[in-house]
């Protein structure tokens, strides 16, 4: 039988240069958020933790038909260190027998569901400490961290990412390519192009 390997979604932000939510923003029938909850699901067959900060109340509002496990960050403004450890805290009460978790983000929509199961399937394989995205020549999410780095991503609350915790164990990294993960929402001109694309197809 297969230990739980738990995805925490990271949708804390309160999009200032977008200058709405951003996690929800539609594309096609799906918000942004919905769409990464769900693949986050998909690739791990369990409810999502997901992290929200600001407009929490409207983050809610848009999961409450999905199945996920809601976690507020108050914290939120003092960076995304933050949302991890709060969301590593529940995963260990909710899953306390994970090897691993898979941390994503809400707003790089071009991460599917087979890009998540191919990361998945290669922290099962191997067994590495971290599986990490490779992009635009750096090292991050969406990443699989081994359980012996739980504390460490708890211990982000006062600063620092994914990426610094993928720093310091840079010789125990797995790097799968993954240029999807180089696109993210962050502007209107961020979203306009994804649509744009979309329309294109």
């Amino acid at each position: 039988m297969k230990t739980p390997l738990p995805a925490i979604v990271l949708a804390a932000g309160q999009a200032s240069r977008m200058g709405r939510a951003k996690q929800l923003l539609r594309v096609g029938d799906n918000t942004l958020l919905q769409l990464a909850a769900e693949r986050a699901r998909m690739a791990t067959c369990l409810a999502p933790i997901v992290v929200t900060g600001a407009r929490h109340e409207l983050m809610e509002t848009d999961l409450a038909t999905q199945d996920v496990h809601l976690v507020h960050n108050p914290d939120w403004e003092s960076g995304m260190g933050s949302s991890i450890a709060a969301g590593v805290q529940q995963l260990r009460y909710w899953h306390p027998a994970a090897d691993g978790c898979l941390i994503t983000l809400v707003d790089q929509p071009l991460v599917t569901i087979a890009i998540l199961d191919r990361f998945v399937n290669a922290f099962r394989k191997s067994r590495p400490a971290i599986v990490a995205a490779s992009y635009q020549e750096t090292l991050g999410v969406p990443a699989i961290f081994s359980r012996t780095l739980f504390a460490e991503l708890e211990a982000l609350r006062t600063g620092g990412g994914a990426k610094k915790v993928i720093g310091k164990h840079r010789s125990q990294v797995l790097a799968m390519a993954c240029p999807e993960a180089g696109f993210d929402i962050d502007t209107p001109e961020d979203w306009e192009l994804l649509l744009r694309n979309q329309r294109n197809k």
